[in-house]
């Protein structure tokens, strides 16, 4: 009983705190601000003493304060004194999104475990683990997922510093579908300055190459076409051995890139006024290694390739201007099969013609040979190709490599020396070719070897690889053929060397036919058999009609 009186007691209390707090609010309603203070202060002495008291005190220092900072040379000396304050102690490096260490940063602070404070994440993508083939070889290996920073502030500590990380939107362009931000890295601190902000930095940089040793990044356009992804792709780099090209053709282009990028060149090409750029055209057949040769280029040197898709429903001058414009001085730019992206020879007479007869190329709807052509004004052109590949705003230092199956089809105005400066042809394997690519296939060492795998001797390796070389014509496959065979074939040098003839015809009867998978003895049999029939009465037909024109005459 006495505890049920105490609860009531106690409730009859609440409830006439709440009446007393509503009626004084319903009472302050609509009221100036020092009606409101007046009857906060009736509402303060009724609630209770002490409080009271403590709201007595603080009142008149609230009020003072208030006053003071409605001035507004009071609020722009606070301003001021801080601003001083903050140049003392404070340090700051803003990097914008378009700075390559930008998304480095963000990877950075996501593989260092750094974003646990962190509330805002973003999925950056599936960052797949190395694995050893012997002792961590799971097939059904899963990629774990990787996360960095979005936008918003948080802090991490390095070296022992408290800094502070800040990503902000700065720019948002709705018709381009682009989103600009800048991280703002501080650090609070008289005597560390910003040295301390520059080693965690030159951390980061160190860390990106260190991870891409012996690796080549390649770069791809975003889905908008307006500047580059983010993250690259890194692959292993590939060794110029491991490309099979003629000896003295290869060791010519070595040289060639290599004077181009040594400084000394640079200084030459700037003080004779001379564009310091460097094109090559490699044309052949599809599979004799164009694009593998330009990889393994790229790690001879240690350069990064931005490959560019120009036939891209996205790409347009205004987007090929702005991915050229964010290129790197030492890159390696590839425009893959630029024969088949619709850039022919012909198209930029049709642009003078109709630009001197007062129409644009949206207007054309006819070429010079009166064929129909697409009115796109929104597509690429090839004055907008030529302007960024030697134009006033190009990007010096870089290496266009353009690869194409049919060079012939391509504009003059393009391959022109000064765009393109050597032409270089991938041809046919020879037998040089065949044979080292036999050797670098089946010479392994003992790590290589596959379960039940006996290694072989190198000088019987050495004369299988010419058997093998001598076994069928001499620049009748491309190398991509040869190397899929013995692939397919690796375990066994004897057996490929036995079965070549076999491929190697039935791979040429193939390109003759213009097919991509040959057609078997027996279906040519059943071919032959039905038209024969057609044949003969086709015959016979013809025999009836000369039989039934002689009776009428």
């Amino acid at each position: 009983m006495p505890t049920q009186s105490l609860t009531k007691s106690s409730l009859r209390r609440l409830r006439a705190f709440y009446l007393l707090l509503y009626n004084a609010s319903r009472a302050m309603e609509g009221r100036s601000p020092v009606d409101v203070l007046e009857q906060f202060a009736k509402f303060v002495q009724n609630a209770g003493t002490f409080l009271n008291t403590v709201i007595s005190t603080i009142t008149p220092w609230t009020l003072l304060i208030t006053a003071i900072t409605e001035h507004r040379w009071v609020r722009e000396a606070f301003c001021a004194i801080t601003g001083t304050i903050k140049s003392f102690f404070l340090s700051q490096v803003v990097i914008d999104s378009s700075a390559p260490l930008h998304h480095l940063l963000l990877r950075f602070l996501a593989s260092e475990n750094q974003t646990k404070r962190v509330r805002t994440l973003r999925l950056d993508g599936l960052a797949w683990e190395e694995w050893d083939p012997e002792e961590n070889y799971d097939p059904k290996s899963k990629g774990k997922m990787a996360f960095a920073p979005d936008v918003g502030s948080y802090t991490f500590y390095f070296e022992g510093y408290r800094l502070h990380f800040e990503r902000q939107i700065t720019q948002i362009d709705t018709n381009r579908g682009l989103v600009q931000d800048h991280v703002l890295i501080s650090c609070m601190n008289p005597f560390a300055g910003p040295s301390v902000i520059k080693r965690f930095l030159a951390r980061v940089l160190e860390k990106s190459v260190t991870e891409r040793r012996n690796k080549t990044t390649m770069w791809r356009p975003e889905r908008t076409g307006w500047k580059w992804y983010g993250q690259g792709v890194s692959r292993h780099a590939r060794d110029l051995t491991a490309v099979e090209l003629e000896q003295c053709t290869k060791e010519s282009l070595i040289k060639d890139v290599e004077a181009y990028l040594h400084p000394k060149t640079r200084n030459c090409y700037i003080n004779r006024g001379i564009p310091w750029r460097r094109g090559f055209l490699f044309w052949g057949p599809p599979g004799t290694g164009k694009t593998s040769f330009t990889t393994a280029l790229a790690g001879h040197f240690k350069l990064d390739i931005y490959l560019v898709g120009l036939s891209s429903s996205t790409l347009d001058d205004q987007r090929l201007e702005s991915l050229f414009a964010e290129l790197p001085g030492r890159c390696i730019v590839l425009f893959e099969d630029i024969d088949s992206a619709g850039i022919r020879r012909g198209d930029m007479s049709s642009v003078r013609r109709a630009m001197a007869q007062g129409k644009s190329r949206s207007d054309r709807t006819t070429d010079e040979e009166g064929n129909p052509v697409e009115t796109d004004p929104a597509g690429l052109t090839l004055a907008g190709l030529l302007n960024v590949l030697d134009g006033v705003d190009s990007v010096e230092g870089r290496i266009v490599i353009m690869t194409s199956n049919n060079p012939n089809s391509l504009d003059e105005a393009l391959v022109r020396r000064g765009r393109i400066d050597r032409k270089i042809e991938f041809c046919f394997a020879s037998r040089s070719v065949s044979t080292a690519l036999f050797k670098r296939v089946y010479c392994k060492s003992q790590e290589e070897l596959l379960p039940g795998e006996a290694p072989l001797d190198e000088d019987e390796i050495d004369i299988l690889a010419h058997e093998f070389a001598s076994s069928f014509p001499e620049n009748a496959l491309t190398p991509a053929e040869v190397l899929g065979f013995l692939l397919d074939n690796r375990t066994n040098p004897k057996i490929a060397v036995a079965g070549m003839p076999a491929h190697a015809r039935e791979a040429i009867k193939k390109r003759a036919q213009g097919l991509n998978v040959a057609r078997r003895e027996e279906e040519e049999q059943q071919e032959e058999a039905l038209e024969e029939p057609s044949i003969s009465l086709v015959q016979a037909a013809l025999a009836r009609w000369t039989v039934w024109g002689t009776s009428k005459c």
